[in-house]
């Protein structure tokens, strides 16, 4: 999906790079915060 200049986006932080592990350890990533229209909306670190 192409990005537009000024848009926002809604990003996650997680605990480990999906990507850097096998495959089937992808479901043990958690999410430690979730941003919303620039908003942070969920934190398990707070």
């Amino acid at each position: 999906m192409p990005r537009t200049a000024g848009a926002l986006a809604d990003p996650v932080v997680l605990d480990r790079d999906p990507y850097a592990g096998p495959p089937e350890e992808i479901g043990a990533t958690r999410v430690l915060r979730t941003y919303v229209g620039g908003r942070r909306v969920h934190d398990t670190e707070a």
